[in-house]
């Protein structure tokens, strides 16, 4: 999608995927992990996710990158901080006690602006975008985070004929066609999901499926 259909989303306040809760699969995986608290952890196109609060509350120091600023100045009202603006190599991110969220493109992050990260975390990055994006945004975010990173990725599957989009339907052989050169994939979970709007079952969207896959970076 353009970049201005997310920037109007958020100024009409028009976020139906901005989830209440935190996402129940972190909760579960997480701790499966065994990441050491210092780990750092990235959250690519974040939002005001709830899922970097709760991260932060175990121990680790959260990136984010965003393209609305009116969604990371949400996110750091509503937690009473008052970040920092910084600038980085070539985007400027704020700054709070334990997270930092760039603002801008994610193709204008670099390595040494993700110093510590060791996970990624990506609940909704891949399926917001469209397939030739999604194959940029793979290939960069490998590019950028350090060898061993662990990526936990969630996607979703259903019938893309029947409703356009996003979020977006991708099958567990884009992902491996994605990840696969760089990364050891692994499908750790595909169970009935209830997380799409009610605009895809009106349009005969059925049984759709929640995959979730922990990626391993090794080169």
């Amino acid at each position: 999608m353009e970049r201005e259909y997310w920037l109007d989303l958020w100024q009409n306040d028009e976020i139906r995927f901005h989830q209440q809760n935190v996402n129940p699969v972190l909760r579960e995986l997480w701790p499966t992990l065994n990441l050491p608290q210092d780990q750092g952890v990235l959250v690519p196109l974040c939002g005001k996710s709830l899922d970097m609060r709760w991260l932060e509350q175990q121990g680790h120091q959260v990136w984010g990158v965003e393209l609305a600023e009116k969604a990371i100045t949400a996110y750091f009202e509503e937690a009473g901080e008052s970040p920092v603006y910084e600038q980085g190599i070539n985007i400027g991110c704020y700054r709070g006690s334990r997270t930092t969220i760039y603002h801008g493109d994610y193709l204008q992050l670099q390595r040494p602006d993700l110093t510590g990260v060791g996970a990624v975390f990506d609940r909704a990055a891949l399926i917001a975008l469209p397939p030739k994006q999604r194959a940029q945004y793979a290939d960069h975010i490998q590019r950028i985070v350090p060898e061993k990173t662990i990526i936990v990725l969630l996607t979703i599957e259903y019938d893309q004929s029947k409703h356009p989009g996003p979020p977006f339907s991708v099958s567990e052989a884009e992902v491996s066609e994605l990840y696969g050169n760089r990364c050891r994939v692994e499908l750790l979970d595909r169970a009935p999901s209830a997380g799409l709007p009610p605009a895809f079952s009106e349009a005969g969207v059925t049984d759709p499926q929640q995959c979730v896959y922990q990626i391993l970076k090794e080169n």
